[in-house]
């Protein structure tokens, strides 16, 4: 009789619901359990995390010159709009993202400080990346990636003083 009520149940909802889920029961009761909501919650809150991480990351690169701010905070605002609406809207709020990210966001233009450190700090990990790798084929393509970037930041990226 409960296993003809299970049943019942679950047409029901997958009729009026369009997608069929898990079913689990407690005292009798049915709870739809969708995979799908929880993993994007998940993968929301995975998102949020990640740009607070790269945010404070991004914040030690303001005070420490060798971490690159720019990008660090290019990957926060990433996060947060993939995250969380209200953490994006907070975020382009800040005094950060308005000092050092609205005018490459709106305008793709950075100061040639900016440019400079970003681009040691790509090369310092293509290198790292080009001396431990034996394929010659991989080496190949790090050396592409290499004139990629510089050809586009001198000629996609405006330089501001």
């Amino acid at each position: 009789m409960l296993f003809k009520f299970i049943l019942d149940k679950t047409k029901q909802c997958q009729n009026r619901l369009g997608t069929p889920g898990r079913f689990f029961v407690y005292n009798n009761c049915i709870r739809l359990v969708f995979e799908g909501d929880r993993i994007k919650k998940l993968t929301k809150l995975l998102f949020i995390c990640a740009g607070f991480l790269s945010l404070g990351v991004g914040i030690l690169g303001i005070i420490l010159p060798v971490i690159p701010t720019t990008p660090l905070l290019l990957l926060a605002s990433y996060c947060f709009v993939k995250g969380s609406e209200k953490f994006a809207v907070w975020f382009k709020g800040t005094d950060i993202y308005n000092k050092h990210l609205e005018g490459f966001e709106t305008n793709k233009t950075m100061t040639l400080k900016q440019k400079i450190v970003l681009n040691v700090f790509a090369d310092s990990m293509i290198a790292i990346a080009f001396f431990t790798v034996d394929k010659w084929f991989v080496r190949v393509m790090l050396i592409l990636v290499v004139v990629y970037k510089y050809y586009y930041f001198i000629y996609k990226i405006k330089t501001v003083k």
